[in-house]
């Protein structure tokens, strides 16, 4: 087969991609040079259609295409990160055709745990709408979403194989090491897919790193645990507002209640936490154990 694989988005400009706690424009590029050595191991021949600079929106999609029907292709693939709040892996194809690619890469990527968000209709979408070739586009994971991130990074090879899999129908013996795509010191968060917090959630860790110094992408780990200050009631400001608008998020406070002034009100949310967590009682009112239940959701 020949193959069009293109590494959605640009690494600058107005079509740079999706920001989370993944930079997607980044991460499309790590994954999709994957999906080609995959691609070649198995004996097809891939036309990289990716476009890394563009003075606009409008043209760097028009490139992509452009590149794409210069070439007698079998299949157009262009592999994207999703955002917005949702979880899990979609595909888009012209009309929501059912092409047996797209379905391979559902199931195959719904074994490694993504939530099958389905074959949808990409009728709108420039390069499915303008290649001439059978084309899909993947939404592999949410950047926003730190269940989907942490599968993501724990799993990166394995997806890459999956996508090549699914394309071709073929199996792929070997596969890389997982080792070296961890992202040290990472805290694996207890996540829910469909969390309302999670947004939120992971705006409040990006405050958190800013006020410790930190890169501030959105995901706490163990640095940030570390370096947040332990509490014993009597604060007031900084991290204690961010404190306490996570325990309003949580339902332990009412809303309004981030004065970032600790009071009773405050303690008593802070115990019936610990109570609910299985945090026990001591002089420290919050501690590294408790800040870290606080990050997670």
């Amino acid at each position: 087969m020949i193959i069009g694989i293109d590494m959605g988005h640009t690494l600058e400009g107005s079509n740079y991609g999706a920001i989370g706690v993944l930079k997607e424009s980044e991460e499309t590029r790590r994954l999709g040079n994957k999906v080609i050595k995959y691609l070649n191991q198995l004996g097809h021949t891939v036309v990289n259609c990716t476009i890394d600079r563009a003075a606009s929106n409008t043209e760097s999609l028009f490139k992509r295409v452009s590149k794409a029907n210069a070439q007698s292709l079998d299949l157009f693939v262009s592999i994207h990160l999703n955002s917005g709040g949702g979880c899990g892996t979609e595909v888009f194809t012209y009309s929501g055709k059912q092409h047996l690619e797209a379905i391979r890469v559902l199931d195959k990527m719904n074994s490694i745990g993504f939530v099958n968000r389905g074959v949808k209709d990409g009728s709108s979408l420039y390069v499915v709408k303008n290649t001439r070739a059978k084309s899909m586009l993947v939404e592999v994971c949410f950047v926003d979403n730190i269940e989907d991130v942490n599968l993501y990074k724990d799993n990166i090879n394995s997806i890459a194989k999956s996508i090549a899999e699914g394309i071709t129908g073929q199996i792929i013996n070997d596969i890389e090491s997982e080792d070296d795509e961890m992202i040290p010191g990472t805290v694996k968060l207890a996540a829910c897919s469909y969390n309302p917090i999670a947004k939120q959630m992971v705006e409040e860790i990006k405050i958190l790193q800013g006020v410790m110094g930190l890169s501030k992408d959105g995901v706490a780990t163990e640095e940030l645990i570390k370096k947040l200050p332990q509490l014993i009631g009597i604060e007031a400001r900084g991290v204690v507002t961010v404190m306490q608008r996570i325990l309003i998020m949580k339902g332990f406070l009412s809303k309004g209640s981030d004065t970032g002034i600790m009071g009773p009100a405050n303690r008593d949310a802070i115990n019936k936490f610990k109570i609910s967590t299985g945090i026990p009682f001591g002089y420290i009112l919050i501690n590294n154990l408790t800040w870290r239940k606080l990050l997670e959701y």
